[in-house]
């Protein structure tokens, strides 16, 4: 619906921009602003009506895989936030998605999540805030309280490892109060 609103809005400035550019010698841009403002409204559409036909089970369905897939992403990079892995913190991440998601993970599993898009630490942000609103805040509070029980599994708690405790409860946009069950 957001994209709807989005393209109809940049089609209308193209619109009212149109003699402004022309008078600047940039008629091109009012062709940018309606192809682009028309491209974005019609993905909107288009996912509009995908939704629509969608029952409540294939909306839970992916509603559990997204909150399945954010929770192991999240913990497995926990556990490299120290850029060192331990085996006790794998087998943190392995118990605490067990016993959400009733599926069993490999180690190997775990590490080479926590490896994904590695050198990319603005990716996870952007990926974090891209399924924020996706998933329940019952969702981000559980994964957040899991991540720190994968921080204390090893017995010590590195500054890296705060530092993206803090960038995931951004992301989130989770505050203290939140996770602490306050609100």
């Amino acid at each position: 619906m957001r994209n709807i609103l989005i393209g109809a809005i940049i089609m209308v400035a193209g619109y009212l921009l149109k003699t402004q550019f022309n008078d600047w010698g940039l008629s091109f841009l009012y062709y940018v602003f309606e192809v682009g403002g028309l491209l974005i409204f019609a993905l909107g559409v288009k996912t509009f009506f995908q939704d629509k036909g969608k029952s409540d089970d294939d909306r839970a369905e992916e509603h559990t895989n997204l909150r399945n897939e954010v929770l192991l992403k999240t913990l497995a990079r926990m556990t490299y936030a120290d850029s060192n892995t331990k085996a006790v913190e794998v087998q943190a991440v392995q118990k605490i998605y067990k016993k959400a998601t009733g599926k069993n993970i490999t180690g190997p599993e775990v590490r080479v999540a926590a490896r994904g898009d590695l050198h990319e630490s603005k990716g996870f942000s952007r990926y974090l805030a891209g399924v924020r609103d996706k998933i329940s805040m019952e969702d981000k509070t559980f994964i957040i309280k899991a991540m720190g029980d994968v921080v204390k599994a090893d017995g010590s708690v590195s500054p890296g490892e705060v530092i993206f405790f803090d960038e995931v409860g951004k992301a989130f946009r989770l505050n203290p109060s939140e996770i602490v069950d306050l609100k």
